[in-house]
């Protein structure tokens, strides 16, 4: 990553100061360039932008107007913003603020440490996430980021690539695809079937289905997957959690 677009969203301006000098001082190597916002509001406006692009944005919890909670559940599809660190002195609020984008928290007053290995964590996670591109049906060339993909489907020697109320039709058969992709990030579940770590909401108490986050039907799971791929989350589990404490 040669240049990191950081928004900072918080009431107080010396919060502001103090996280820019610590980002400067931790990656002297990387161009930055700070976006400042002083409520939520004005975050959701900044995204309205076309090509608006905030890799990294330091969010405080608990704001005038919108909370920061709100307003990362709001945005959490947006393109805009690709990763999110809670600044906050409400610990209470920690659980509510996870999501797919949420990198870290950081308790006030600041430390420099702890930004230091958000930092860090944002480049690999972002590095981490790359496209995949394939042509679909027509012809046409489709790019998706791996944390877009929720589930594929095979039927026959095609691949259905579903995300969220999307989903395009691949000529390729999903174990050619299943090569292409990190086993961790994207399990195995079923001869017909590849779903993503990141929306595993649980296995059910029979072992028969996986429930997903923004789709409502259950998965199958073959019983010959089932042990590679409670392993493989497992691992992918530890990792996401390791970079964000």
């Amino acid at each position: 990553m040669e240049k990191m677009i950081i928004g900072i969203c918080d009431d107080e301006e010396k919060m502001h100061q103090e996280i820019k000098q610590i980002c400067l001082e931790c990656l002297d190597e990387i161009e930055m360039e700070f976006v400042d916002f002083k409520l939520g509001e004005e975050v959701i406006e900044y995204c309205d932008q076309d090509n608006a692009v905030l890799n990294l944005l330091f969010l405080d919890v608990q704001m005038g107007g919108i909370s920061g909670i709100d307003l990362k559940n709001q945005l959490l599809d947006n393109k805009c913003i690709q990763r999110i660190v809670f600044v906050t002195s409400y610990i209470e609020n920690v659980y509510d603020a996870f999501g797919k984008k949420t990198i870290g928290f950081v308790p006030k007053p600041i430390d420099r440490d702890k930004i230091a290995k958000i930092l860090f964590n944002t480049i690999q996670d972002l590095n981490d996430n790359k496209i995949f591109m394939m042509k679909d049906m027509k012809g046409n060339e489709i790019t998706l980021l791996y944390e877009d993909i929720i589930y594929m489907r095979a039927e026959g020697g095609y691949t259905h690539i579903y995300q969220g109320d999307k989903f395009y039709i691949i000529a390729q058969r999903i174990g050619n695809i299943e090569k292409m992709l990190p086993q961790e990030m994207f399990l195995r579940i079923h001869k017909s079937y590849l779903v993503n770590s990141e929306y595993i909401m649980e296995f059910n108490k029979s072992n028969k289905y996986i429930k997903l986050k923004k789709i409502t039907e259950q998965i199958p799971i073959g019983r010959n997957y089932l042990q590679q791929a409670k392993k493989n989350y497992d691992d992918y589990v530890k990792k996401m959690i390791l970079r964000r404490i």
